[in-house]
This record gives structure tokens, sequence and C-alpha cells, in this order.
């Protein structure tokens, strides 16, 4: 199970509950905590689009290759995220057959697998630094 770690503004806490047990319907581990996780979903709103927290945590994620954004309405994303625009999630229930949850999905899934890869990278060049005859 792939740990996905939520962001978002308070006022969308209860969307995020949303997402959360929709995650977990389709075999990930949400998260709201600052450990590393294969995946970041962040939820761009006019607070969340503002707020220095996770702004970090989403270009540290944009950095890793692994950051899928949403949206609840027309909120575009903020200026050093234009580049990635988000899935418009407003009117969503829930529903595991909605397409844009689909996509949503499929988008996670490449992400999780570049954040697998890249820690394995990561993780790999430290063994072959530390048991290297050569440093």
């Amino acid at each position: 199970m792939s740990k996905v770690r939520l962001l978002f503004a308070p006022e969308n806490t209860g969307f995020a509950d949303t997402l959360a047990s929709a995650l977990a319907l389709s075999g990930y581990d949400a998260s709201t905590d600052d450990d590393p996780a294969a995946a970041a979903l962040v939820v761009w709103s006019q607070s969340s689009a503002v707020s220095k927290p996770i702004l970090s945590a989403a270009r540290s994620a944009l950095a890793r290759r692994v950051l899928v954004p949403v949206a609840l309405g027309k909120t575009p994303p903020p200026p050093s995220f234009e580049h990635l625009w988000p899935m418009d999630l407003a009117g969503w229930n829930g529903r595991p057959d909605d397409p844009r949850w689909k996509f949503v999905l499929d988008e996670l899934e490449l992400a999780t697998r570049r954040g697998v890869r890249s820690e394995e990278r990561r993780v790999g060049k430290e063994c072959r630094s530390r048991w290297s005859p050569y440093h």
C-alpha cells in the first residue's frame, strides 16, 4: 500500500476526508503527516494557494515529480504551479466510478511509481557511496 500525503487548507477538511476514504478504497494509505510519502495530493483552494506550509510541501513533491493537484471549482493553481493544472473535483461525492476520480487515480499511480524509483535511486547511491572503496 503506497502512502499518499494529503495537502489541504483547514476549510477543505471535509473534502479531504472524502479523498482519504476514496484513496483507502483504492488501496492507498492517506496521510497528513510530514513523513515521506510515495506521492502528494494537493487540494488547491484560495487558502491553500497562499499557505506557506502547503506551498513548501507541494514544491518538495513537485521537485520529486510526485505531485498530483486537484481543485474544488475553477481555482487556478498558484503561480509556481501553473504548468500543472489541477483536476476539478467540484461536485465529486467520493464515487469511485467518476471519470475525474479515475484520472486522479491514474496520475497517482504514475506519481507513486516515480516516487518509489527516485527513492530506490537515492538509497542505491547511499549504499554505493558507503561501501565503495573509491571514496
